[in-house]
């Protein structure tokens, strides 16, 4: 797995996208995502994608609470891997 960047940097009220790129494996692999290692609920302002290799996770109307430790992690039977980064969430 290609790790998330360490720390992400995004001024409000640009939207957020976090990126991993994934390895495929068989059977295809299960994507997860988090926040402060709390499984992402379903919210409207986030959206997650797992295609051409690459999981992402994209905040919208951002605020400053988005400003969080993330963690993705592809999880199939053969076992799991995980890549975490920092978003830190600025104000104009």
């Amino acid at each position: 797995m290609k790790p998330l960047k360490d720390d992400t940097v995004v001024v409000i009220p640009d939207d957020a996208s976090l990126t991993a790129t994934i390895k495929p494996g068989k059977p295809a692999a299960t994507v997860t995502w988090f926040k402060e290692d709390k499984e992402l609920r379903k919210d409207p302002r986030y959206t997650t994608s797992y295609k051409a290799d690459e999981a992402t996770l994209t905040i919208t109307k951002l605020d400053l609470k988005d400003a969080a430790h993330y963690r993705v992690e592809a999880a199939n039977k053969m076992g799991k891997e995980q890549s975490a980064g920092y978003l830190t969430v600025l104000s104009k």
